[in-house]
């Protein structure tokens, strides 16, 4: 019986050392290079030395990644307890592995050993390493026994309540400079975005406690290089008292033999002049000498200015610039006072949010490190716990070091201290595999610094010289992922602007392992933007975009149609075959205006899209229309929610209908809905009355799949309206009411009340079998490959002369590196 799984391909020189087990390798790797591949092989070959599956700890990024490995490693063993005699020693042979008849009996059992092993295959986060490593230590790592997790979602609720209960405190107590200080950060931000700043502020809580509440601004004002003592506006006020007034006066009377530009100038001089608080009209005074761009106006002291007083020309020159100074420094103490108020509220909100969770008995994902971390180094227990794992671990394997931060690191050193102590108790060879991309560390998540990493690799090589080992530096520069000529460009714009911007090493040419693989890189003209688009700089994805984005998403989608006219179809090189919606991946560097407007631009040209990979649940429209649904059974009178809900998907009546209906009504809607003779109106009232027979007496599940998947064919309704994009939105929902009826009473009030006051995120599952284009971040596109790749915004510029976005698309089976 053979096993579905492809017979493994022969390592590369390269991948073949990375994975020799008994060699401590630090593995560089960009994507496509086979760096899973060469993780699975050296946990195969440790296996097959006969390392116990508890003996090999295998750390990665996210459940995602760790996911895939474990299934590579199962799926393979599976492959060997039923393969036949030839394709076991093919696989060995390709791993570089003995062939001898101890080692195929071995590969044949290791199947049903690692089922049976207590603990499995020890491949998992290292939040999850974390989580079992306190709950097994809970005291000395100083947590509560029996803590619980605390999710994204309980932390969100937990920061919102705490963050209102502090507002409230505060102004029971007369606290007025928390208020002052909570007020002027969300008139900076915004007042939506005050939830999210007070959760980055409660993760530095550490840190935040050791500062005294009265010396953070003065902390900061010398880190600024600023005095001290004293603020802004008592510096400004010194700086004014210094002016020369009597050559502003002087400068004045030049002034009105200047044109109308120069006329207004002295009006405003003059008020400036006279003012009887000078600090407070500054800008004023700034507004006579300096454009809005914040240079010297040089139309001001025009020729018959000058004439008058030749003087004139260089004083306002000179007083212009020390104007430009003056601001400058303001602006410096500006941000020393608000970068003040964020730590203010901070260390409070911190202790609150410290105090809660201790309350509770929880902890979040970053406790976790804290606490592992405290357990593996502090004084103490520390050393019977290291010496515990010591016994059970002999090889770690981490996975995506780039996103690996400093406290994650300190536990990894911890575990492998022992790895580079010399003759030890055992003879175990023990053995350190780290993979990573230091180019692919600028996300920074989690706090992972491309300088930590950097650092930790010497760390390591010296702790394995100092007992006359090596730690083998790997670079993986064959690419099985992407064709010649998309690597070619990549190549080519890394040596324009400098290997040693992506990595202080400098960065090997990529070698593509298709040698002969056909394909091509277009570089499509940039849309240029109009120079009145006021929303060109916006990365809001709530925002209207930009007409040249509108434009541009257009021309895209109209070009994707073109490709997939069954009348005369585009063809992949590679494959010779015709496009398929499938084959289409686009991609953006973050989730914007322009996505939506992508969309909408397919589904006008008739192309099936998956939608952006992530968004928030409340927004898809079938999203939008099942709420609806639970806010009418809940209140048939609000005539606003009955309105949207008879033009949608589920009684579709159409706008004009619903006008007929609505116009110069003398009652409720809902009355005139179920007295209509429509016979449309009918059917329709006739539909939401079943809807109202569910409200009092399901639950919010309940309510939702009896309407989805009952009689009322809700589901099919919603697809054959919004498209098959619209399933995962459906999904999502249940998944909510589910969770929701986990941890509360289940109410379709208390529902809604749930979802609309979260910013949950719907992430769509990117392998997901589905025909149809698909949209997504790059960073969210990690791992992904596609025949044909755009890149939709690669000319989006944080300056202010903005180019228009720039359209690359790779085709030819080919992918990002």
């Amino acid at each position: 019986m053979n096993s579905p799984v492809k017979p493994l391909l022969p390592l590369m020189l390269q991948q073949a050392l990375g994975a020799t087990p008994d060699v401590h390798a630090w593995v560089a790797a960009s994507a496509g290079t086979g760096k899973t591949q060469v993780l699975s092989a050296r946990v195969l070959r440790l296996l097959l030395l006969g390392t116990p599956p508890h003996a090999i700890l295998c750390l990665t990024f996210t459940k995602l990644a760790a996911a895939e490995m474990q299934a590579r490693v199962l799926d393979r063993l599976a492959r060997w307890a039923r393969c036949d005699a030839d394709g076991l020693l093919a696989d060995l042979r390709a791993l570089g592995a003995d062939t001898d008849d101890a080692t195929i009996v071995r590969a044949r059992r290791l199947f049903a050993q690692v089922l049976d092993a207590p603990a499995g295959l020890a491949v998992q986060t290292i939040h999850a390493f974390a989580q079992g490593l306190i709950a097994s230590f809970p005291v000395e790592s100083g947590v509560a026994p029996g803590f619980a997790t605390l999710d994204d979602r309980g932390g969100m609720a937990l920061r919102r309540r705490l963050l209102a209960e502090a507002i409230e405190a505060a102004a029971r107590d007369g606290d007025e400079a928390f208020l002052a200080d909570l007020a002027e950060i969300s008139i900076a931000g915004g007042e939506q975005r005050m939830g999210s700043v007070a959760a980055r502020l409660m993760a530095h809580g550490e840190a935040l406690a050791g500062l005294a509440l009265a010396g953070i601004e003065p902390m900061l004002r010398r880190g600024f290089g600023l005095p001290t003592d004293g603020d802004g506006a008592v510096t400004l006020a010194a700086q004014v008292r210094g002016l020369d007034l009597a050559g502003l006066a002087r400068l004045a009377t030049a002034l009105e033999q200047g044109g109308k530009v120069a006329a207004g100038k002295r009006v405003k001089l003059q008020a400036w002049l006279e003012a009887a608080d000078k600090p407070a009209a500054f800008e004023t005074l700034c507004e006579v000498f300096l454009t809005q761009s914040e240079t010297v106006n040089s139309q001001t002291i025009t020729k018959a200015v000058a004439l008058h007083d030749p003087w004139a020309a260089d004083f306002y020159t000179e007083f212009g610039m020390a104007l430009i100074d003056i601001r400058a420094e303001q602006r410096v103490y500006a941000a020393a006072a608000h970068a003040a108020r964020h730590l203010r509220v901070g260390k409070r909100l911190a202790a609150d949010w410290r105090t809660a969770k201790a309350r509770l008995g929880v902890v979040d994902y970053d406790d976790m490190i804290v606490a592992a971390q405290r357990l593996l180094l502090a004084p103490g227990a520390a050393d019977w716990v290291r010496y515990k794992l010591d016994q059970r671990i002999d090889h770690v394997l981490v996975d995506e070091a780039q996103d690996t931060n400093l406290r994650q690191w300190e536990i990894v050193r911890a575990l492998i201290g022992e790895f580079f102590a010399g003759v030890g108790a055992r003879e175990t060879r023990r053995t350190l595999f780290v993979v990573g991309d230091y180019k692919q560390s600028i996300f920074g998540f989690q706090g992972a610094d491309p300088k930590v990493y950097r650092d930790k690799r010497e760390d390591f090589s010296l702790l394995a010289s100092d007992v006359g080992d090596a730690l083998e530096a790997i670079e993986l520069t064959t690419n099985f992922r992407s064709v010649g000529a998309v690597l070619d460009v990549v190549d080519e714009v890394i040596a324009t602007l400098g290997p040693t911007s992506f990595d202080s090493d400098g960065v090997l040419p990529h070698e593509p392992h298709r040698k002969t693989a056909a394909g091509r890189v277009t570089l499509w003209p940039p849309v240029l933007p109009a120079g009145d688009d006021d929303n060109e700089d916006s990365d809001d994805d709530s925002a209207p975009a930009p007409r040249a984005e509108i434009t541009m998403a257009h021309n895209v989608a109209e070009t994707i149609a073109l490709w997939l006219d069954p009348a005369k179809p585009m063809l992949v090189p590679s494959t010779g075959k015709p496009v398929r919606p499938q084959d289409v991946l686009v991609l953006v560097r973050s989730r914007s205006a322009f996505s939506n407007a992508f969309v909408a631009a397919l589904h006008e040209h008739g192309v099936p899209v998956a939608g952006v990979d992530r968004l928030k649940l409340t927004d898809p429209l079938a999203v939008a229309d099942l709420l609806a649904l639970a806010r009418f059974a809940l209140q048939p009178g609000d005539d606003l929610t009955l309105a949207a809900l008879l033009v949608s998907p589920f009684v579709a009546l159409g706008h004009d209908r619903l006008f007929t209906l609505a116009d110069g009504r003398p009652g409720a809607l809902w009355d005139r809905v179920r007295d209509s003779g429509d016979p449309a109106v009918q059917a329709g009232a006739a539909w939401l009355g079943d809807v109202l027979g569910l409200a009092d007496f399901t639950a919010p599940y309940e309510f939702f799949e009896r309407i989805l998947s009952g009689t009322l064919q809700g589901r099919q309704k919603l697809l054959a309206r919004l498209g098959e994009e619209a399933r995962d939105a459906i999904d999502a929902v249940l998944d909510q009411a589910l969770a929701f009826e986990s941890a509360n009473a289940p109410s379709l009030q208390g529902f809604l009340a749930w979802v609309e006051g979260d910013d949950i995120d719907i992430k769509r599952d990117p392998d997901a079998p589905l025909d149809a284009v698909r949209l997504m971040t790059v960073h969210g596109a990690k791992g992904l490959q596609a025949p044909i790749v755009i890149l939709a915004d690669t000319a989006k510029a944080r300056r202010p002369e903005r180019e228009a976005p720039v359209l690359m698309s790779f085709d030819g089976g080919a992918a990002l590196p």
